[in-house]
């Protein structure tokens, strides 16, 4: 969340105390904030160390899809896609984490389908939608607005 506010050295901070206590928590933020900055080579070491100690997370598994989309390789992308299909089905967090991918690869009428379907399952995560510099595009969109007022949230609040 850090990053999502601009609050780097605050992050930075965060992951230095808690990394030991809990070093996948801290290695998914620290890719999400490699991301962010656009810095594909960092997040690619993060999302090895993940990949080495949990590999079969969804979490690992969707970081890397955020990160083969945004770096424009579909291929990798669409794998990761099928392998969490395969993996989760359509679970809840299968259906937000690919909708995220496939908004990285620029399918932004399949990212807002995935985001309310979430709205009609009541699992809607507002919180990277609402404040990551990654989806900042899809703030832009009327069908942003719509996705959040659908789930009874205010698109306009910044708390």
């Amino acid at each position: 969340m850090y990053l999502n506010r601009g609050m780097e050295r605050e992050a930075e901070e965060h992951w230095a105390r808690n990394l030991q206590i809990d070093p996948q928590d801290v290695l998914y933020g620290m890719t999400m904030g490699h991301l962010i900055k656009g810095n594909y080579e960092k997040a690619e070491e993060t999302i090895r160390s993940l990949e080495m100690d949990s590999p079969e997370e969804i979490w690992t598994k969707s970081l890397r899809g955020y990160l083969e989309a945004l770096k424009g390789n579909r291929e990798g992308a669409e794998r990761v896609i099928e392998t969490l299909h395969r993996k989760y089905g359509t679970s809840v967090g299968a259906n937000q984490l690919t909708g995220f991918i496939k908004y990285f690869l620029g399918d932004i009428d399949a990212f807002f389908a995935a985001m309310f379907r979430d709205v009609e399952n009541r699992a809607l995560n507002p919180l990277m939608l609402r404040y990551s510099p990654l989806l900042e595009k899809a703030r832009q969109d009327p069908r942003y607005h719509e996705v959040m007022t659908k789930d009874g949230l205010d698109p306009d609040l910044k708390e």
